[in-house]
């Protein structure tokens, strides 16, 4: 393992040796991008093997794999954050000609209509390997008891239906409510205060799968999960100045990191593909 990270890098290094690194503006949350910072603290993305560690999560880990992916495509970059507050605001942010790409991957059903306005990479997470917890906040000791019996009819839920893939595995489910936010901080603040019973959440890499927002600690409800369906790519504006090329050097990369299982041993050691709940019972 040890040896084939060290032709990782070595490769990297070759393909970056002598070409200039294209400054990307690239468009993301502001939270994301502080745990980025914070995952980071001070190395180079580049270098980064292990995606363990403080603020290792998937949206943090995929900044790091889309740099290493564009150098060993051949096209190495140097981005440029710029902040967007909701998904959808985003995704049209990156339609315009100034920004080059999101910094984070979206569901195919999110872009798959914009095909003119977006170059759309190779799968980054494949069909079927995002999985979601049901997680509540630490007051909710009736559904955090490992007696508790799953009656999913009797629960509520909040989420965005600007969140494709989340809102219909929701809207899929027999709940008594689901509530439509935006924002993030809001539906924690909803569950936090018993307004609603849950939001998904990526299982986290804490020993009890518990994550803290706001003054809110969340834990999931125990033995259960969701699947998502669909895919989740990259997608780079088609009015960036060369933006076909920057696409096909992605998707070069991409290739490349999938062949060395590196992104899948990525989404393992930032928790998004979490050995602790491959027993828990998927409940659709």
């Amino acid at each position: 393992m040890r040896i084939r990270w060290y032709l990782l890098i070595f490769s990297l290094s070759v393909i970056s040796f002598g070409l200039q690194a294209n400054v990307l503006p690239v468009v993301l949350e502001q939270k994301v991008h502080d745990d980025y910072q914070a995952f980071l603290d001070g190395r180079d993305p580049l270098e980064i093997n292990d995606y363990s560690g403080f603020k290792a999560r998937r949206s943090t880990v995929e900044i790091v794999l889309l740099q290493q992916a564009f150098a060993l495509g051949g096209m190495p970059v140097e981005l440029d954050f710029f902040y967007g507050p909701a998904a959808e605001r985003m995704r049209r942010m990156v339609m315009r000609q100034d920004f080059a790409m999101l910094a984070n991957t979206v569901w195919l059903t999110a872009v798959e209509a914009d095909k003119e306005a977006f170059w759309i990479s190779d799968a980054f997470i494949r069909r079927g390997e995002f999985e979601a917890g049901l997680y509540t906040v630490s007051t909710r000791t009736d559904l955090l008891s490992d007696d508790y019996q799953l009656n999913i009819s009797e629960l509520s839920a909040v989420s965005s239906s600007q969140w494709l893939s989340d809102w219909q595995t929701l809207t899929e489910l027999p709940l008594t409510n689901l509530v439509d936010e935006t924002q993030w901080r809001t539906m924690v603040e909803m569950v936090g205060r018993n307004r609603v019973d849950f939001l998904l959440a990526p299982f986290q890499v804490t020993d009890d799968l518990s994550f803290k927002s706001s003054k809110y600690r969340f834990y999931p409800i125990p033995k259960v999960k969701v699947g998502l369906s669909g895919s989740r790519h990259f997608v780079l504006s088609k009015n960036y100045e060369n933006s076909e090329a920057l696409y096909k050097a992605l998707n070069r990369g991409i290739a490349i990191l999938r062949q060395k299982g590196t992104i899948e041993r990525a989404l393992r050691e930032s928790g998004f593909l979490n050995a602790k709940v491959i027993d828990w019972r998927k409940i659709n």
